[in-house]
């Protein structure tokens, strides 16, 4: 069973967003800045305890 799901996104200025979903809908985190690439991001969120 998934505890959460992370989506990845960019935002209006184009730069990269994480956030993590939990099966119900909410959100259990996200990123407070944007990253100049996708990687930066999954990187931000895994040190942040979403993996």
């Amino acid at each position: 069973m998934t505890k959460y799901r992370l989506e990845f996104y960019p935002d209006t200025s184009g730069k990269w967003r994480w956030r993590a979903i939990s099966p119900n809908g909410k959100i259990l985190g996200a990123s407070s800045q944007s990253f100049a690439s996708k990687q930066s991001a999954q990187r931000n969120a895994g040190l942040n305890g979403f993996s």
